[in-house]
């Protein structure tokens, strides 16, 4: 028996003894549901218009926390289900609701938050340290360049593929962007380099070694 829920079809498996529906697998376009022989279709047909979603989450969640990782900032971290809670980072561990791991699009999503609040936390120190105000910042595809920015709209745009870059790359970007800006000579922009990125030199070099290419 085959069923349509948006955009993928259901297959229903009949079970002699079984009690209740259950979602027993979700791939790309095809849900399998078990159903109770007796259960009338009245009522599969309402679990699947208000129950069949929620399900469907919780199915995602539970095989993205067996599976305990995502591929973010060039590390494959952690993940922790939690509830009432915004996504973070911490202690090299990702910690999310279980709508953000719903669905691969979502998954990308989460992504980008968590690139946007590293972002915004990096410039929120540096702004502290130089007690100035910094331009705001934006996420968007670049074709090559890591950032870019425009003095006329006051802000700096990061290319969306940073996600892929570790921590200290990413922090070295962000402390380039905000020398650029600010037209900062080099003594100074060294300075600031030397001083939020330890790992400098290896950023550098692979930095050199991506305008090669």
């Amino acid at each position: 028996m085959h069923l349509k829920f948006e955009d993928k079809d259901c297959i229903i498996h009949i079970k002699e003894r079984l009690q209740h529906i259950k979602l027993i697998a979700v791939e790309d376009a095809v849900i399998h549901l078990e159903v109770p022989a007796l259960l009338p279709q009245e009522n599969l047909l309402f679990y699947i218009k208000k129950n069949l979603s929620k399900d469907i989450i919780s199915w995602n969640a539970h095989k993205l926390d067996s599976n305990k990782y995502i591929d973010i900032f060039d590390k494959r971290l952690p993940v922790k289900i939690i509830s009432g809670a915004q996504p973070y980072l911490q202690d090299n561990r990702v910690y999310c609701p279980s709508e953000y791991v719903s669905s691969a699009k979502q998954i990308e999503a989460l992504k980008m938050l968590l690139l946007l609040k590293l972002f915004n936390d990096k410039m929120s120190k540096i702004e502290e340290d130089l007690n100035i105000l910094l331009p705001d910042l934006k996420l968007r595809k670049l074709k090559t360049n890591h950032f870019s920015i425009c003095h006329t709209t006051y802000h700096i745009t990061f290319s969306k593929d940073l996600i892929n870059q570790s921590t200290a790359m990413i922090t070295y970007i962000v402390v380039w962007a905000i020398n650029t800006f600010r037209r900062t000579n080099e003594e100074e922009s060294r300075r600031m380099i030397m001083k939020y990125v330890p790992d400098w030199k290896h950023c550098e070099q692979v930095i050199a070694y991506e305008r090669q290419q």
